[in-house]
């Protein structure tokens, strides 16, 4: 197994200097397609609550679905 040598550790100090580059990477990115990342962000948060639900529901409750009590 290969060491990490002391320069390859990642400190918070590179995760300031990553972070701070992509926000200002994505600050230079055009209106429209900021829309569209709050689209995409909108429908994948929408579908893991979707599966999270379906997952979730046959657990927890005992009701069929089907039985017209829902």
């Amino acid at each position: 197994m290969v060491k990490p040598s002391s320069s390859s550790s990642f400190t918070s100090q590179d995760a300031l200097v990553l972070f701070n580059s992509l926000r200002s990477a994505y600050s230079a990115t055009p209106t429209a397609l900021k829309i569209i990342d709050l689209y995409v962000g909108f429908a994948v948060s929408t579908a893991i609550i979707q599966v999270m639900h379906r997952l979730h529901f046959p657990v927890v409750n005992s009701i069929p679905s089907n039985s017209g009590n829902c």
